[in-house]
């Protein structure tokens, strides 16, 4: 199993917002992913595109491989946001995430997550419109070496829908524990019924106002979250999308440990 974790988590938010991209602080989180005991940091690109973001650069592409080398770290997710307020409909947001995936493999990253919410968002009504996009886009993304994963509000039922109706072997699930929560479904059930589609976890908690909590302070079993993932022989990855509480370094340090035990 890899652990990894979202990038400025362990850092400070600049803005007070949980996603919160660390610019003063970016190259010193490989280091403090590796004293934290993660296996890698899960890049991303923002809602509103930052050309500071060391992604789109020759010059910052060079320093990640550079860190991650130094700090024997993973090379292997990154998470598009930019989808999130623009419609993964258009042709622009289209090209915007080829250009990513570009990138991404010049970074030697395997995995693009597709949070496909707000401006982008999944339903049922619209899955038709929406198949020969991420179609489209898997076969792109499949000649650089780069898997696609959703990251959706769908329920179980409607995901395994998609799946069996439009397979494609290069079209996977991120299941993220807190958002699936916070749309009501049934979590452990659903874990059981879409495993053969999840290659990413995302791990978050949250509380019945919905909101961000450290592990634990929430409504989700993560104990039962890992029995299931046990039982199923789950082996790929997870990424911790926490709440930083009051020490960034201190709480992912807890958090990683809590789930390790419950994986043990």
């Amino acid at each position: 199993m890899k652990f990894g974790i979202i990038q400025g988590r362990l850092s400070p938010s600049s803005t007070g917002k949980l996603q919160c991209f660390p610019t003063d602080n970016w190259q010193n989180e490989f280091q403090l992913c590796t004293e934290t005991g993660y296996d890698f940091i899960e890049l991303f690109v923002e809602e509103f595109h930052n050309p500071e973001n060391p992604i789109w650069s020759e010059k910052g592409i060079q320093a990640i491989k550079n860190l991650t080398q130094e700090h024997d770290l993973l090379r292997f997710s990154i998470c598009n946001d930019f989808i999130i307020q623009h419609c993964l409909l258009e042709s622009d947001t289209l090209d915007y995430c080829k250009k990513l995936i570009v990138h991404a493999a010049q970074c030697d990253l395997s995995l693009l997550v597709l949070p496909l919410f707000n401006a982008s968002q999944f339903t049922p009504e619209n899955i038709l419109s929406y198949k020969d996009v991420l179609i489209e886009l898997a076969d792109f993304a499949y000649d650089y070496t780069i898997s696609l994963s959703l990251e959706t509000h769908l329920s179980g039922k409607d995901m395994i829908n998609f799946f069996e109706t439009y397979p494609h072997p290069n079209i996977f699930l991120t299941y993220d524990t807190g958002n699936c929560f916070s749309c009501g479904h049934t979590i452990y059930s659903d874990l059981d019924l879409l495993y053969p589609y999840i290659n990413h976890i995302h791990i978050k908690d949250k509380n019945l106002a919905k909101k961000n909590v450290c592990l634990g302070q929430g409504q989700i079993d993560f104990k039962k979250v890992c029995e299931i993932l046990k039982k199923n022989g789950y082996n790929k990855a997870m990424t911790f999308e926490t709440s930083r509480g009051n020490s960034p370094t201190k709480t992912a340090s807890r958090h990683l440990a809590m789930i390790k035990e419950y994986l043990t």
